[in-house]
């Protein structure tokens, strides 16, 4: 699974996740499901196609975000990576960058790609795909489609402050 010495995983199960998003914020993460009841049997229903996990602190064992990975169809080794965080504190903003990090690390580190895409209007997970190691490779209408560097991801401040820094 993902983690370390902070952060650990679990599977998703029947978590409510999505009353602890503004309805806006929650439909720039997952556009056309409205009720954790929906969330939850779409997972069900396609478990070939998306694997979604809670992000928990080892210190409290609570969760504070989740995360989710679409794979590809055509190619296994390929998997889009989308999720949010409902704690905004600056600790927890911390934790959402070592998360995506750690995710996107053990990613590649199993052979796989990593993709992602956003809106062009929700510039905070802009910023933060950008610091976290995405690179903006096309736009298609509103849609920013990025795929990860880890190059990039190991120049970032913040992957150097939790990780050290790489030569």
């Amino acid at each position: 699974m993902f983690g370390d010495s902070v952060i650990s995983t679990t599977d998703f199960g029947n978590a409510e996740v999505v009353s602890k998003f503004k309805y806006g914020d929650w439909h720039l993460i997952v556009g056309d499901i409205d009720t954790n009841e929906e969330w939850v049997q779409f997972l069900k229903d396609n478990p070939h196609f998306i694997e979604s996990y809670l992000l928990i602190t080892k210190e409290d064992n609570q969760p504070f975000a989740f995360f989710y990975l679409l794979h590809e169809y055509d190619d296994k080794n390929i998997v889009s990576f989308h999720g949010g965080g409902w704690n905004n504190s600056l600790y927890y903003t911390l934790l959402h960058f070592r998360s995506a990090f750690l995710i996107a690390r053990s990613l590649t580190e199993k052979g796989i790609k990593v993709r992602t895409y956003c809106k062009s209007y929700n510039e905070k997970a802009y910023r933060f795909l950008r610091e976290v190691g995405y690179i903006k490779y096309r736009q298609v209408n509103d849609t920013i489609e990025m795929y990860f560097s880890e190059r990039k991801m190991k120049r970032s401040k913040l992957y150097q402050k939790f990780f050290g820094t790489v030569v």
